[in-house]
């Protein structure tokens, strides 16, 4: 299986949940951060049931702090 995340590919030999990937990628203890899935937003409360498809484009965005 193979997906992009913020715009560089990966590939998986099983399917993943968006818990499980990002745990694989070291990802999963950022805080701050928002997952889209082909430009929808999943709920973090999600993430643990929501299975990556074959070709989708996930964005991470980290929230920053500015002013």
């Amino acid at each position: 299986m193979q997906f992009k995340i913020n715009d560089q590919t990966y590939e998986f030999e099983e399917v993943q949940t968006i818990e499980m990937a990002l745990n694989q990628l070291n990802k999963l203890d950022l805080t701050g951060i928002a997952i889209a899935i082909n430009n929808v937003v999943i709920p973090k409360i999600q993430w643990k049931e929501h299975f990556i498809q074959h070709q989708d484009e996930i964005l991470i965005v980290t929230a920053t702090q500015g002013g």
